[in-house]
């Protein structure tokens, strides 16, 4: 299995088509991130059983990648598919190959804390609204999902003196089959929960908190062209958190959705988790200790008629600037903003940072 990095102070060939990035006034005294973008294959599996009644699995192999990830003196900040970059694996099969990038960092320290990757294997089983034969005389759809295992999991890791890193789906799951899809189950979706596990004396335990915030879209379709707008304040979320002592660590879709169709138009909302984490001992301290940054990012892709998909350009080169001045990369956002124009589609990825507050 090949596997590709861009190292400390390179990346792959890529784009300015990134919103401006926040500039300083006087260079910021912090150190820099040092930053790995490792880039993998990920063999994805489908199996329909009883021709598909039965509901059909899809498996990934995304296991096979954790010896990458697992990179001795860095932490873990992101691990996900890039978005459009898929092939299939034949003309009428629906399985095939991603594309997966882990985001490893660290900083210069004298901190003597070791740590150890840890990732906890869990799911999501969302229910339709208005599923089956409701959806004839309504125009309105939409679903829901519990959540709590994965907070508890959350709570039971870090009691054990885990640090949650970031929560990602799987492309692994069950689709629901004819009866299920019926009563309006929707199926069993794979989520991937990773952690920092410390192997030092003493550790410092963190408490987290789960921010639902919607995010309100606005779709319209045409012949051969759909565009879909979202209205979320990034920046006014990110700070009033931050503003508050609490650090971003993941923002994660939960599958919860409301929407209503209009002739080729529709409009509704998204449910996004944000999850933040504070030093427990510092519980009631409201001192800000870190500034935000928001940077939006057009990901163009090029899709086949044979079904597969290919982005044009890459992220890359936004984070390791930011990194260069002092800036970690808190999450990254596939938003469903996008154009669509024939085989072209171009999707709005929104990049969410933080760095420590220090007198200059």
């Amino acid at each position: 299995m090949g596997c590709g990095s861009s190292g400390p102070a390179a990346s792959r060939p890529g784009t300015t088509n990134y919103s401006a990035l926040p500039e300083d006034a006087v260079p910021y005294p912090g150190p820099p991130w040092e930053l790995r973008l490792i880039e993998a294959p990920v063999t994805m599996k489908t199996e329909a059983a009883l021709f598909g009644l039965d509901g059909t699995v899809v498996t990934t192999d995304t296991a096979s990648l954790y010896p990458i990830i697992a990179m001795e003196g860095y932490t873990l900040i992101q691990f996900a598919p890039i978005p459009g970059a898929f092939k299939r694996e034949g003309m009428f099969s629906m399985g095939g190959t991603l594309r997966y990038q882990a985001i490893l960092g660290k900083q210069p320290s004298d901190s003597s804390e070791l740590w150890q990757l840890h990732i906890v294997k869990s799911y999501l089983a969302p229910n339709m609204m208005n599923s089956g034969f409701q959806l004839l005389f309504s125009g309105t759809q939409g679903a829901s999902s519990d959540s709590s295992h994965l907070y508890q999991i959350i709570g039971d890791t870090c009691a054990q003196g885990g640090r949650l890193l970031c929560i990602e789906p799987s492309m692994s799951g069950k689709a629901p089959g004819a009866a299920d899809a019926l009563q309006g189950k929707g199926g069993v979706m794979g989520i991937d929960m990773f952690f920092n596990m410390a192997k030092h004396s003493n550790p410092t335990y963190y408490t987290y908190q789960a921010i639902h915030v919607p995010i309100n879209f606005r779709m319209q379709a045409g012949m051969m062209s759909a565009s879909a707008q979202i209205d979320v304040d990034w920046h006014g979320q990110l700070q009033t958190y931050l503003s508050h002592g609490w650090k971003l660590v993941d923002i994660f879709f939960d599958f919860g959705s409301s929407s209503s169709m209009g002739f080729m138009s529709a409009s509704g909302s998204i449910n996004s988790v944000w999850f933040f984490e504070k030093d427990t001992s510092k519980l009631n301290d409201n001192t800000p200790l870190y500034e935000g940054a928001v940077v939006e990012y057009w990901q163009k892709i090029s899709v086949s008629m044979s079904g597969n998909s290919t982005p044009q350009g890459t992220w890359d080169e936004c984070i390791i600037k930011m990194g260069e001045r002092g800036w970690e990369l808190a999450s990254i956002v596939m938003t469903p903003e996008s154009k669509v124009k024939g085989t072209s589609v171009q999707m709005k990825i929104v990049l969410l940072f933080q760095r420590r507050i220090l007198s200059v």
